[in-house]
Order: C-alpha cells, then structure tokens, then sequence
C-alpha cells in the first residue's frame, strides 16, 4: 500500500495541469473588435515597430500573455488591458500569417454571431456613402440540379446606391444558363428602405419594377422569391457592414459579398 501515496500526487499534479491546459485552451482564440483593425507591435509598446493591422472581426490566436498592464484610445473609447503574443492568418490567401504584440482591450472571447470578412488594409465602421454607386462584380453561382434540368450556373452583378431619405435603389443583372442548352438573362430594379446601426446598414427590398425574360416559368413566382432571397430568407445579404480602402468604399455582407465604389470621383466608371 505505501506504493499508493506517491501515486496519489501525481494523479492530483496530472489533474491540476489539464484543468490549466483547458481553460487556456478555451481563452486562447479571441475576435477583433476594432473597427479601425487591431495593431500588431514587434513589442509590448505602442513605440514599437507596427508589423500588421488586423481586420475587424478577424480569430487571432493568443501565444503568451504579459503582466504589462495600459490604458489605451481607440475608435469606440479609452480601452484597459494587458499586451498579448498572439497570430493569425492572412484572410485573403490563407495561408500566411501574421504575428506579433496586440492589446487585449480590442479582443473578445466570444465569437461574433455574424463574423464579416473585412480584407487587410481596410478600415471598419466608416460612414455610409450616399448619392455612390456600390457595385459587386459578377458573381458565379453553380447547382447540380436533378436528370431533368441537368444544373444550372447563374452570374450575378449587382449595383445599390443610398439617398439621404432612406431609401435605396438596388440594380441586379443575372444570366441563368441551364446544362441542359437552355438561358435566359434579366435585369432587375428595385428600391427599398435602409437603417444604419452603427457600421451597420440594414436593408430591406419593398419594390420592384416589371421585367421580362424568355425562360417559361411565372415572372411574379421569380419576382416574389427573388425579393426574398434578398431579404436575407436564404442567405442573401440583407445586414451590410461598411467599411473603406485608401481607394475603396466597401460595403460587405456576412456570406462574403463585397460593393465596392470608386473614391475618386465617387463613382464606379
């Protein structure tokens, strides 16, 4: 029996360390909350050589944590916290990453309930832009489809511009092609209302204009889910996040989408 009682130690010793490698585990990945982006330092000082900023909402992974204590400003107030080692990836290819020391003022533990893919170099939670044309590039959209139709491939590009009134209009040009041989295009205008919660712009499609195409199946059928899916019933974007590049305003929305308008001038050409 007297094996036992160096045995007891160990397991308790054992026991202590996983509960520690847990909890540090479970506050290890954190989430951006400046809209301005997160400053990476080579160390613990704002006088430090910057060696990235990070987007808004971006998952950083914490690798060591200081006792160096500061209070610091930034664009939502003064902030408390402690500098922080911590990495993350390059959203725009993925695979490489960027690390150094941050503030933990501008970190949450909890992760967003919409995480918008804010690119590198842009700047969150800027004002919206009225009176400009925000245009997303044609966009390619596939399904598999069933024996009959044989799948389709859609290309989207899409054009919305805000007025001071609260309203917006909201340009769609489609082209459907159907594996099958079959196409059609279209191109749709509709106008709705908007709010701006912060960086937030919610919209919402109220009308659309009349059009016609040359595929067989009920235009108002088409109409009335295509206002739905805009709504945002099937993912479409309906709660866009503002933001801008030294050349670009933004908009982007949570299933990746991304408006982009020309600054100069102040319109895409």
């Amino acid at each position: 029996m007297t094996g036992y009682k160096f045995l007891y130690p160990v397991l308790i010793l054992s026991a202590l360390l996983s509960i520690q490698s847990a909890a540090a585990g479970l506050s290890s990945i954190r989430y951006v909350t400046a809209y301005e982006g997160l400053t990476f330092y080579q160390d613990k000082s704002q006088s430090s050589p910057v060696t990235a900023v990070i987007p808004y909402h971006t998952k950083v992974k914490v690798l060591e944590e200081s006792k160096t204590g500061a209070t610091i400003s930034g664009k939502s107030g003064m902030k408390s916290g402690i500098w922080i080692r911590a990495k993350c990836k390059n959203k725009q290819n993925g695979s490489e990453y960027y690390e150094g020391w941050c503030f933990s003022g501008f970190l949450t533990d909890e992760e967003p309930e919409t995480i918008y893919n804010v690119p590198m170099g842009a700047v969150a939670g800027t004002p919206l832009q009225l009176n400009v044309s925000y245009r997303n590039e044609a966009t390619k959209v596939e399904s598999e489809g069933d024996e009959i139709s044989g799948g389709t491939s859609h290309y989207f590009a899409e054009t919305v511009n805000f007025a001071s009134d609260k309203k917006f209009e909201y340009n769609t040009s489609a082209s459907h092609n159907y594996y099958r041989g079959e196409s059609f295009s279209d191109n749709k205008d509709f106008t709705g209302v908007y709010t701006v919660e912060g960086p937030i712009v919610n919209i919402e499609i109220i009308n659309s204009d009349e059009y016609e195409n040359v595929w067989a199946e009920s235009t108002s059928g088409r109409e009335e889910r295509l206002i739905t899916i805009l709504n945002g019933a099937y993912g479409g974007v309906n709660r866009l996040l503002t933001a801008e590049t030294a050349d670009k305003y933004l908009l982007i929305g949570p299933q990746g989408d991304v408006y982009s308008a020309d600054k100069k001038g102040g319109k895409n050409k």
